[in-house]
């Protein structure tokens, strides 16, 4: 249940802070006639109505078409003509009349001169209607991907993804559906950057909620309904967007996508209403309303659009109707953003939109929260080979630390997924088929479950500011790296490759191109013999530690004369990576701080967050680590010949997240032991690596 938060100082202060951005001095809400901007970058069109409309989004629609220089040319970018939506941005008051402003945001494919018109279904109002300029677009020169490469598509391999000047991007994505209206500006941009430094490049947000619906949709924690109050769901509340502008301006310009819902489907809408669920819904009308809001305000954003959540779209109505939702985003954004669904659990958008389904950019499953589950995988096969081709991605696979069988009884909330669980099913997904990528999700996350505003939903057991610190979330980072590190938007899977593995339950995945075998191999697997035949040439091999990102030095392969040698993983009580390949000038990033595989990890439950981080100039470096019991700790450093460097003084950590920071100024460049202990016993926990360069 979402309850709605009093407005504070605070909020009012910060609320101040977004209008003085949002809102500039009343001389330049006039229409713009000439303009510069920057390719890439989301440019923004301001117009006043002497007209004022009953609703004001609503009752009319306006457009603006931009016109590149070379329009009409053979150009072959095909991107010098868009079509954009327009929006109410609500109303302001000049010399006692009030009037209502329009916005229009673009951001330019292609440098150089643009003009633009304007069009207006009420071609009366000469406000909105005919009105015109041109911009100068310069070539963005900093460091922000999404600004040096363009909005994100559908690759020319038609299985991945890439930027718009065909750059490949991996996604990875993070889920923090609530975020919009629970959160705090502060909390996001703490939240934000830890999930940069942790190699996200996506977040799936819903633009309301999909846990409550109240008299004004949902109230975030400024105060600010999502529609108008006492309009039973007809008129939205402008100022509810301006908190959702900062969040997904900050997730730009950090170089992030905003998934963005406009609307849930599943309960609370009338196309998929769900009585048992939800006591008042959301009308087809009011539906579409916030998809061409939402569509319009964000265009020229850095987005993806999952059109519906959770749900599933059986009835021909269903899928007529979220399907006149996509057109209708489509047609505000100017077709710039990749549109895709949402499932239910266990189930695939394939199972109701073939892949002929003209405004379904990608295909998505939702492999969901039960473990173990063959469901990641199954999916993966059942979508990946459609006609014609288009990427598939796992996006809901089992969130960590959430209840593996909620569903059932009281007793499933005692047990959690950890992060082997996530692993799998990631590891899973992309190896059997889900190429475009993946999204991890947290349990006191996706429900921003805060310190100041806690939910209930699904009891999680730890608040944002240590949930987004799980140990998986880095785990995802290093599978990130490895997948861009073996070009894996050429992988092919290659199931065909294994000829036995050891035990014979034991699961393997495997894929394939020129140059690379790669295969994922689950707990417990003591051995598998792989097809090495068709890598032509020396073929070397080295193991990944998904947990800690340590990989082993290159080795010959013995090829055997049925080119099926046996690999032995490091160690069988975990899961491992092995890459295969006929080229080892493959580059991997430098690992600062690792675990030591097969370092033991006793009963305690202590955990390493391990990652590549660098010392900091000053000679500092931050270690993190999550207690699932609380206990005393201390940590020593060693030389790796043994010899004593340094202890913390032994301090009590309760149950969660926490970070040292270890001061290494005065060592000199090497490898230092680092060893985490049990205080009161004097038991060693976990030994690792400090890598000081």
């Amino acid at each position: 249940m979402i309850f709605r938060t009093p407005l504070n100082l605070c909020g009012f202060a910060i609320l101040l802070f977004l209008s003085s951005f949002l809102y500039p001095d009343t001389a330049s809400l006039f229409a713009q006639t000439n303009s510069q901007g920057t390719r890439h970058k989301m440019m923004e069109f301001r117009f006043l109505s002497q007209k004022r409309y009953t609703n004001p989004h609503a009752d009319i629609t306006l457009f603006a078409q931009f016109l590149h220089e070379n329009a009409g040319t053979s150009n072959p970018s095909n991107q010098t003509s868009v079509r954009i939506g327009g929006y109410w941005h609500g109303d302001t008051v000049i010399a006692s009349d009030t009037l209502s402003i329009y916005k229009i945001r673009f951001a330019a494919p292609l440098t150089g001169n643009w003009s633009y018109r304007t069009t207006c279904t009420d071609s009366t109002n000469t406000r909105l209607h005919g009105q015109g300029g041109s911009i100068e677009v310069a070539p963005y020169t900093g460091t922000n991907h999404l600004l040096q490469h363009g909005f994100i598509k559908v690759a020319e391999n038609k299985r991945t993804l890439a930027y718009a000047d065909n750059t490949p991007f991996f996604y990875l994505g993070d889920t923090a559906w609530e975020i919009t209206c629970r959160s705090t500006i502060d909390e996001v941009r703490s939240y934000i950057s830890t999930r940069k430094s942790q190699g996200f490049n996506a977040v799936q947000i819903v633009a309301m909620s999909h846990l409550g619906l109240i008299e004004d949709g949902v109230v975030n924690r400024y105060g600010q309904g999502f529609f108008r109050r006492g309009t039973n769901f007809k008129i939205i509340n402008p100022r509810y967007f301006d908190y959702l502008d900062s969040i997904v301006t900050m997730l730009n310009d950090s170089g992030m996508i905003a998934v963005i819902v406009p609307s849930w489907a599943n309960g609370m809408t009338e196309a998929n209403f769900r009585p048992d669920w939800f006591s008042v819904m959301l009308s087809n009308e009011a539906v579409l309303l916030m998809g061409k809001y939402a569509a319009a305000r964000y265009a020229g954003n850095h987005v993806i659009w999952i059109v519906a959540g959770d749900a599933t779209y059986s009835t021909q109505a269903q899928q007529q109707f979220w399907g006149q939702f996509a057109e209708q985003i489509h047609q505000m954004d100017g077709r710039q953003h990749l549109t895709t669904a949402h499932c239910q659990g266990h189930r695939g958008t394939f199972e109701f939109f073939p892949n002929s389904t003209s405004w379904l950019d990608m295909q998505t499953y939702q492999s969901s929260h039960s473990v173990p589950s063959t469901t990641p995988r199954d999916l993966a096969r059942r979508g990946a080979n459609g006609s014609p081709l288009k990427p598939l991605l796992n996006a809901e696979p089992v969130y960590e630390d959430i209840v593996t069988s909620f569903w059932s009884d009281n007793s499933s909330f005692d047990r959690r997924a950890v992060s082997e669980n996530v692993r799998d099913a990631v590891y899973g997904s992309i190896l059997t088929g889900a190429l475009a990528g993946v999204s991890y999700g947290a349990d006191g996350v996706w429900q921003w479950n805060s310190r100041n505003h806690p939910s209930t939903a699904l009891r999680p057991r730890f608040h944002v500011d240590s949930a987004i610190r799980f140990p998986a979330a880095r785990q995802m980072g290093i599978m990130k790296s490895i997948m861009e590190n073996y070009r894996w938007y050429d992988f092919q899977s290659s199931q065909n490759l294994l000829w036995r593995a050891d035990p014979v339950n034991a699961v393997v995945d495997v894929v394939r191109h020129s140059s690379v075998i790669l295969a994922y191999f689950t707990p417990n697997t003591l051995n598998a013999a792989i097809d090495v035949g068709p890598l032509t040439g020396q073929r070397f091999f080295r193991w990944h530690n998904p947990v800690n990102g340590l990989h082993t030095a290159f080795q010959p392969v013995v090829v055997p004369s049925n080119f099926a040698p046996t690999f032995t993983p490091p160690t069988t009580t975990q899961d491992w990576v092995l890459a295969i390949t006929n080229d080892t000038t493959v580059v991997t990033e430098r690992v600062f701080i690792s675990s030591t595989p097969g370092s033991p990890i006793l009963p305690l439950h202590t955990t390493l967050h391990v990652y590549p981080h660098p010392v900091d100039n000053n000679g500092s470096c931050s270690v993190e680590f999550t207690m699932l019991s609380p206990s005393m700790i201390e940590f020593r450093l060693f030389t790796t010949k043994g010899e004593h460097i340094f202890t913390l003084p032994p301090q009590w950590y309760n149950t969660g997240n926490h970070v040292v920071t270890l001061n290494l100024q005065g060592l000199s460049t090497g490898v230092y032991g680092l060893h985490l202990l049990e205080a009161t016993s004097r038991r060693l926990v976990q030994k690792s690596l400090l890598v000081k360069q």
